[in-house]
């Protein structure tokens, strides 16, 4: 996964760069509730959290990318999500097998 993130961000920052565009430098608060809540977990519980988070994360990805392939603008950014979607369906498999796992 972090290699495929590490890919999918560095094409982001080469678009954004391209068109002018500016890219986040933080967190949104809800996702540093996130990672303050992940940071107070422990053991098994800190792994049930981790895997509710990633399946939980990877949905909302593929939905929002879908959406942006079927209503996006700029067709850079829809071809990025087209592209990046099997990719986001995989990571969600692993993150569906890793989350039964845990229980």
């Amino acid at each position: 996964m972090k290699e495929d993130h590490t890919k999918a961000n560095n094409e982001m920052k080469c678009w954004a760069t391209n068109a002018g565009y500016s890219l986040p430098t933080a967190m949104d608060a809800d996702m540093l509730k996130k990672v303050d809540d992940l940071k107070s977990k422990k053991g098994a519980d800190f792994d049930k959290a981790y895997t509710d988070l990633m399946v939980e994360d990877r949905k909302e990805d593929i939905v929002l990318f879908k959406e942006e392939v079927s209503s996006g603008g700029a067709e850079t950014i829809k071809a990025f999500a087209s592209n990046t979607i099997p990719t986001l369906e995989h990571h969600l498999t692993k993150s569906e097998e890793a989350k039964k796992a845990v229980k």
